[in-house]
């Protein structure tokens, strides 16, 4: 019989109430007795079915604290014919999700994944969006997204959000944005010092500017303590402030069916529902003043105009050139030519924007992102090229500002793009298949600012035909986060350069297959990766078959003692074809 099960959930079926005693203890009288009546039911349930719809009907009178949504999805359904997609099952897990985030409780990762039993077979683990609808702002298990909204407050993804956002950007990140950035990543420090004072951390979370983020942040906090009074007042004081009505009169209901006996609570709420009602609710068990509230909300109507579209003017291009020399500057010629001849990218877009004349000057056009696709396009500042494009057409000392995305079986296609190129500045470099010599190597990486160097089946080579000591390409990455490289060469000073050298950023992860040469220091290299590790940090070492065994057992060990004192530290260590 296949059946489905939630994994992580640590409550079972029983006759005793899910509650902890230390969160009845503190619940008021009233509350009290409604628990007592519910767990009384639930005590003579043995169905899984029932005791869901017990729980259900008692979320739709009363705030109902997690552990009784924890019961119920323990939910342990057939697999028949008639719902091979599970399409039934999943409709009913996200109905009952949807219920619990209107409870306050948002749990993403606990009542997300789930497991494919089949008798006595080992479980298929797999992952089943429950909040496929739901994109909530939250400082703490935010998965990563490449998206401008996803930079804009803090959380703890939010490094990790803004390399993807840099990586797959058609243009550059405005000032504006990156500033935004960088505000939002120190004040994640701040919020999470201040967790444990309630008032300095609603303060700090006002900061950000975002209702949304608030309403978000609030709300999962109090999911978690029902009984964080001052929050409640603080939240409803802020909803108020900000005009979030509807928000403000779900809230209010939600407290008020939690504090029973809070009758100073009630009144307010019944003077704020006269003020700014009426609103739909969802509870079956409504007030007197709240059940003459059976009203339609109008949707918000949207109409966009469609803008006009002019025609191109082709004779644009050809009148470009004809009167740029009548510019005239307050500035002399050569420190205008200076200025221009030092600009970085940021300043040539300004300047090249300002007047043509700088344009026809330095004529090097500006792009962002190169990436190869499945057909030739611009789009901004990206340029996509088919690995059949003649690289004349497009490319004419273009300058490379953000990222390069090469993978194409073509291994000299990249080799025949740099010639065209005036100078490269990418951050992201990411190629497949290519076969380069170091000085190209050098000319996209030399600028020190790579944060991410995936080259994978690559082969990079010197002037006499040898792969590169690794000491030489570290020597010009000293921000790399991400090392991924092919067919690298070590020596016997290996260790000893790399704990010697000086970088600006964490490693994350570092991978290097087809290693090949002579032993290296290994407790110099082990100095190099304590030094330079990030929080989290990643190995993946393949040793070419030739290399010294002894070596290689004896490196993996020194290795392995490491990852056992550090937990944030995994690797994974090959020699030859083991």
């Amino acid at each position: 019989m296949l059946s489905f099960i939630i994994l992580v959930l640590d409550s079972f079926i029983n006759a005793e109430s899910p509650l902890h005693k230390e969160f009845y203890d503190r619940c008021c009288p009233s509350y009290k007795k409604v628990i007592d009546e519910l767990d009384e039911k639930l005590a003579c349930m043995k169905d899984r079915k029932e005791v869901r719809d017990a729980i259900m009907a008692f979320s739709r009178r009363y705030l109902t604290p997690k552990e009784y949504w924890n019961r119920c999805f323990e939910h342990d359904g057939q697999l028949d014919e008639n719902d091979p997609d599970c399409e039934i099952w999943g409709k009913l897990c996200r109905k009952t999700a949807k219920h619990a985030f209107f409870h306050l409780h948002f749990e993403k990762k606990k009542w997300s994944f789930f497991s494919l039993t089949r008798n006595n077979l080992p479980p298929i683990h797999f992952y089943f969006n429950l909040y496929y609808d739901k994109h909530v702002k939250l400082i703490d298990y935010q998965h990563c997204s490449a998206s401008e909204r996803n930079i804009g407050y803090p959380h703890d993804n939010l490094e990790e959000c803004f390399r993807h956002y840099e990586e797959v950007a058609s243009s550059i990140p405005s000032k504006k944005v990156i500033k935004r950035y960088e505000e939002m990543k120190d004040l994640y420090l701040k919020i999470k010092a201040a967790e444990d004072n309630v008032h300095e951390w609603f303060k700090l979370l006002l900061e950000v500017k975002d209702v949304d983020f608030v309403k978000d942040n609030v709300e999962v906090r109090l999911g978690k303590d029902y009984f964080d009074v001052q929050l409640w007042k603080l939240y409803i004081g802020f909803l108020k402030q900000n005009a979030e009505y509807k928000r403000l009169i779900h809230t209010y209901s939600k407290y008020c069916r939690f504090f029973l006996d809070d009758h100073d609570m009630l009144e307010k709420y019944k003077n704020d529902m006269i003020e700014y009602g009426p609103i739909n609710l969802p509870w079956h068990n409504c007030y007197e003043f709240e059940v003459q509230n059976g009203v339609e909300e109008a949707a918000e109507e949207i109409s966009v105009e469609p803008e006009a579209v002019l025609p191109f003017d082709s004779s644009i291009c050809s009148r470009f050139y004809d009167t740029y020399f009548f510019q005239s500057f307050s500035l002399p010629g050569p420190i205008i030519l200076y200025m221009l001849k030092n600009a970085n990218d940021r300043v040539l877009r300004q300047l090249f924007s300002s007047c043509k004349y700088f344009f026809v000057k330095n004529p090097t056009p500006i792009c962002y992102r190169l990436e190869t696709g499945s057909e030739t396009r611009f789009n901004n500042e990206m340029l996509t090229l088919v690995d059949s494009a003649n690289p004349n057409f497009y490319l004419k000392s273009t300058y490379i500002t953000g990222c390069i995305r090469i993978f194409v079986s073509n291994t000299s296609f990249l080799s025949s793009l740099i010639p065209r190129l005036y100078s490269c500045k990418a951050k992201y470099i990411k190629i497949r298949y290519q076969q380069l010599s170091f000085d190209e190597l050098k000319f996209l990486i030399q600028h020190g600012g790579v944060i991410d160097l995936f080259a994978n089946d690559c082969e990079i080579k010197d002037a006499n035909g040898d792969y590169i000591d690794l000491e030489k390409i570290m020597a010009f990455l000293p921000n790399i986060q991400f090392f991924y490289m092919k067919c690298i060469k070590v020596n016997a000073n290996t260790g000893h350069a790399l704990s010697n050298m000086k970088f600006n950023a964490k490693l994350s992860s570092c991978t290097i297959v087809g290693i090949r040469g002579q032993p290296f220091d290994s407790n110099e290299f082990l100095k190099y990766c304590i030094t330079n590790k990030a929080e989290r940090l990643y190995m993946n070492f393949c040793f070419d078959e030739e290399f010294d065994a002894d070596f290689v057992k004896n490196f993996g060990e020194i290795l392995s003692d490491y990852k056992k004192s550090n937990e944030n530290v995994s690797f994974y260590l090959k020699h030859g074809n083991e």
